[in-house]
């Protein structure tokens, strides 16, 4: 069968068989499996990161990364603040789109208020991802990927260009 991508119209048509009704019925099992800790062992490993210690705050904006990103920030040694990570989809603090500087804001300010070295921010599903500096100001997406694509540079220092 494979699996594939689901998406426009694809995800119309599924609302219109729920608000229809036109379900098809069948038989089947469900296999409940606990794959946070699968994700943890096999992500930790791969990352290459050479930094020091940092204090990170993580805005979830409600969605799902924060049931992901704090505990791995964790893992790999930084302290973590969190900031809007309980997952609920009315985003009852601010829309999850890292890439609107109005909902940079309240992660700006919580960096600059525990002093920390940078705030991260992730869209709804967490596919997507914004940060700040150590002063609250919001880093723009080409600074950012300029820096992710380096793979060893020092983020505490270097996401504003070393200001």
């Amino acid at each position: 069968m494979g699996a594939r991508n689901l998406y426009g119209d694809g995800i119309q048509e599924i609302l219109r068989l729920i608000q229809t009704g036109e379900l098809t019925t069948g038989v089947g099992e469900i296999d409940c499996i606990e794959s946070v800790e699968d994700y943890y062992s096999d992500i930790v490993p791969k990352l290459r990161i050479k930094t020091h210690p940092l204090k990170i705050v993580v805005d979830a904006g409600n969605g799902t990364g924060g049931i992901f990103a704090p505990k791995l920030f964790r893992t790999l040694g930084h302290t973590v603040i969190e900031l809007f990570c309980e997952p609920d989809g009315s985003y009852p603090n601010h829309q999850p789109d890292p890439q609107v500087p109005e909902n940079l804001r309240a992660l700006g300010d919580k960096v600059r208020e525990v002093g920390a070295d940078l705030g991260i921010a992730f869209d709804g599903d967490a596919d997507r991802m914004g940060a700040v500096d150590e002063q609250g100001n919001g880093i723009a997406a080409d600074r950012l990927l300029a820096l992710l694509a380096r793979g060893h540079a020092d983020p505490a220092s270097r996401l504003n260009g070393g200001r």
